[in-house]
């Protein structure tokens, strides 16, 4: 059996009077997607951070989390690892973008940083890498600030720079909930596209369990800190174990379950 990408054992976070995130477990594996999901304040957003060792200060980590083998359970590991094995995008790509640089910079930067190519190969690259997320690659939209494009090209300049990287695992939190309903389904496409043409795990950080349904291979829900079902996601849906997935899933909308957004329903292979 192949060994995962992302291995996570026995994983506490806690302060000095609570343990907030209970001795979790669970895997993924190269080329797959696997969603973990639960209510505003479960835990799985912290759980994402302590991946890449970006916790806060008062918050300490227990367990192993391995990374094709490697130790990532101590932040000096780490640093080999985050920006260009491992990459991250939050749900409003604006506070993670600097707003006194251009996108293409940005992008540039990250190249430069994790690659040997020269600046006339960065440049070629960054266009490609542009061309990849589906950005226009004209200089007028390389060399804009954040401030002059949209949320959803946004995220596409961090996946731009997640892929710029190198990067083999993705953790992506919350990635479409403040796009609109349009830009949501293009983003998770593209997510999909470069799963299937790149290869790329990714950690699903989200609430909404109509993204899990189309995007996720496996699911984990957490509850109150603990991971309560980890399962296919196909098995997830058609008969879930545990009473709050159970009522998780009965938050969402009637009808055609298949892929919904919010209270709009998308149907057809041509909505752009």
């Amino acid at each position: 059996m192949p060994r995962p990408l992302l291995n996570i054992e026995n994983l506490s976070i806690f302060t000095k009077s609570q343990k907030i995130v209970k001795n979790i477990s669970f895997s993924i594996n190269q080329g797959e997607i696997f969603a973990l999901v639960g209510e505003s304040g479960s835990g799985k957003s912290l759980t994402a951070l302590s991946v890449v060792d970006l916790l806060a200060k008062n918050l300490k980590k227990s367990g192993n989390i391995t990374y094709e083998g490697a130790d990532l359970s101590h932040s000096q590991n780490i640093q080999n690892f985050r920006g260009s094995e491992i990459a991250f995008i939050f749900q409003d790509p604006t506070n993670s973008l600097n707003p006194i640089m251009t996108i293409g910079e940005q992008v540039d930067e990250v190249l430069a940083l994790h690659t040997n190519l020269s600046k006339k190969q960065r440049k070629s690259s960054v266009l490609d890498l542009f061309k990849q997320v589906d950005l226009d690659t004209s200089n007028q939209m390389v060399t804009r600030y954040p401030h002059q494009v949209s949320g959803g090209q946004k995220q596409r300049v961090m996946i731009a720079c997640a892929l710029a990287g190198g990067a083999k695992l993705l953790i992506a939190d919350e990635p479409t909930t403040a796009l609109d309903v349009t830009t949501q389904k293009q983003v998770l496409e593209l997510l999909l596209d470069l799963r299937k043409n790149r290869k790329l795990s990714i950690l699903l950080i989200t609430h909404d369990l109509s993204v899990v349904k189309l995007m996720a291979d496996r699911v984990a829900v957490m509850h109150q800190g603990s991971i309560i079902e980890n399962r296919d996601k196909t098995e997830f849906f058609k008969n879930p174990i545990e009473a709050y997935s159970k009522k998780l899933l009965v938050s969402l909308p009637k009808g055609n379950r298949d892929q919904t957004f919010g209270n709009v329903l998308i149907r057809g292979d041509k909505v752009k």
